[in-house]
């Protein structure tokens, strides 16, 4: 079972149709208000906050996707992040299941040298997260 945590974004939804095709149709999509991307997916509803219902969406997968993504928000990176972090690899570790982090780095000035984006982003917090300028 290949399992993708916050399934709903971009990320985790071209990963579905991706494992889909080419390596498993036992997938299973995780998300507050899951979608089901391909005709075989398991879709599970959970709030990733809450460490029991994310150890009960891991159990029985090899393979954990970690996609998610919070809004452009310090305050709320800061206050919910952190959390869902622990909650998913304590999960994890548990289930004695295979963790993949796929994420996008918008918000860590030194990995934008090379970027492409027309805006400028520049960290705000105590912890450096941006916002859009």
């Amino acid at each position: 079972m290949q399992t993708i945590l916050e399934s709903n974004g971009q990320i985790g939804h071209e990963l579905a149709k991706e494992l889909y095709n080419n390596y498993t149709k036992e997938i299973r999509l995780v998300s507050r208000k899951p979608v089901k991307i391909n005709e075989t997916d398991q879709i599970i509803v959970v709030d990733l906050m809450n460490y029991n219902p994310t150890l009960n969406a891991i159990a029985g997968s090899e393979i954990v996707y970690f996609t998610v993504g919070l809004p452009m928000n310090a305050k709320l990176m800061e206050e919910q992040f952190p959390v869902i972090i622990q909650n998913v690899l304590k999960a994890c570790t548990v289930n004695n299941t295979k963790l993949v982090f796929l994420i996008i780095l918008i918000c860590i000035p030194k990995l934008l040298k090379h970027s492409l984006r027309t805006h400028r982003l520049s960290p705000k917090g105590k912890n450096q997260f941006c916002e859009r300028n």
